[in-house]
């Protein structure tokens, strides 16, 4: 016997769409540290408008356009054992905060030309 029959043994296989392959935002808007001690630093969350969870430290409420709650089921959020980790490279909802913005300008260098 050569193996277990397939559905789509007797039939024509459908076509896969292939999809994009989506970059990380973290990688593209904000710098990525090696070996964190906190594991959420790396995380899209932690520099978006919708967390609920980073009010004031990172987000204003006036921020604030749709609530996420993703952190409320994140192991390395809660330490609980019954949450996995979920920490994001991309999410469809993300949207920079105004400190997420800052620390971006922080990291730009303007380059003088010198006209002499």
């Amino acid at each position: 016997m050569k193996g277990q029959m397939d559905l789509y043994d007797f039939m024509k296989k459908p076509q896969v769409q292939q999809t994009e392959k989506k970059y990380k935002i973290s990688k593209q808007l904000l710098y990525e540290l090696d070996n964190p001690v906190i594991e959420c630093v790396n995380c899209v969350c932690h520099y978006c408008v919708n967390n609920v969870e980073e009010l004031w430290h990172t987000v204003r409420p006036d921020e604030v356009i749709e609530s996420c709650f993703n952190c409320d089921e994140c192991y390395e959020y809660t330490r609980d054992c019954r949450h996995r980790g979920m920490i994001k490279e991309h999410c469809d909802k993300f949207v920079l905060s105004d400190y997420g913005a800052e620390q971006n300008r922080k990291k730009i260098k303007t380059i003088q030309r010198n006209t002499t």
